[in-house]
């Protein structure tokens, strides 16, 4: 278990029930420090036998913990990027990421004995892979952990913003959103939002074209009035120079929402598997909006 210690209990146990009317309810939520570790051994100990009957032999560590944490907490060296490229050794790839296309997506660590951090690795490894030539790789374009997705020719010309350089706002205040398209081609784009609560809609009303030097902006006309619903919002924008297919909007109860496409397929033609759509030049980016 990872072990806390409860700083709220004593910042409201110091405040009188005259500062604080609600006092004793709050308290009820937040056990005292005996009471939490006594929970806390429960639950761990609950776990440890869980595990024991599940691995035949009393364990002192948890089994995923030592590679989850050189996953997590450890940088990535050059040995360890050639072994997660599927390459027997490391002989070249200084040169290979010393060029242009690859020090943009910051692999210059990598070239003179240094390291690079996982997250900025994990960002642009579909990238890598299609420079090297080592396959096609499927990008999460759709996964909750990858706000931005990152085409190599155009990303730096799609820009998503409102009319506040901050993206912060407060209740009350009016908002506006626009996608610039400053790539010198025409793209294709879609746009969602997603409330604070994780509900999710559709800004564009599908996939619709955007020409270059031109801009798109929601609503058309007016603004938004921002409510009094306290939380952080995002807008994601997919652009492509070619169309993709619309995106489906899944909800359930009590869950929050997903939107996902199909932006690859998959077909078998005399005797051999193929993909038959390929998102490399698809651009996904991410903007947070705060209301306080």
């Amino acid at each position: 278990m990872i072990r806390f210690e409860d700083k709220m209990r004593p910042a409201i146990e110091a405040l009188t029930p005259a500062a604080l009317p609600n006092r004793r309810d709050i308290l009820r939520i937040y056990p005292d420090k005996d009471e939490m570790d006594a929970r806390l051994d429960t639950d761990e100990q609950r776990f440890l036998t869980a595990m024991e009957q599940a691995l035949g032999a009393p364990q002192k560590e948890e089994p995923l913990t030592r590679v989850s944490r050189n996953y997590r907490d450890h940088a990535l060296s050059l040995e360890q990027a050639a072994a997660e490229l599927g390459l027997e050794s490391a002989a070249g790839l200084e040169r290979i990421f010393a060029l242009p296309q690859f020090t943009r997506l910051g692999l210059a660590g990598l070239t003179s004995g240094g390291v690079i951090r996982r997250d900025s690795w994990e960002d642009y490894f579909d990238l890598i892979i299609g420079h090297l030539g080592l396959g096609l790789p499927i990008a999460p374009v759709d996964g909750l952990t990858r706000p931005d997705h990152l085409a190599d020719s155009h990303s730096f010309g799609l820009e998503l913003k409102t009319n506040k350089r901050s993206n912060i706002f407060s209740p009350g205040e009016k908002m506006a959103i626009t996608v610039e398209n400053r790539t010198g081609v025409d793209l294709f784009i879609e746009v969602i939002g997603t409330d604070a609560r994780g509900r999710i809609v559709e800004l564009t009303n599908g996939v619709i074209p955007l020409q270059g030097d031109t801009a798109w902006r929601f609503p058309e006309s007016g603004s938004i009035r921002i409510e009094p619903q306290l939380g952080q919002e995002t807008i994601t924008v997919y652009a492509s120079p070619v169309p993709f297919r619309q995106g489906v909007l899944l909800r359930g109860r009590h869950i929050t929402d997903r939107f996902i496409h199909s932006f690859y397929g998959y077909e078998r033609r005399d005797g051999q598997g193929r993909l038959t759509r390929n998102p490399s030049g698809l651009i996904k980016k991410t903007l947070k909006i705060e209301t306080k």
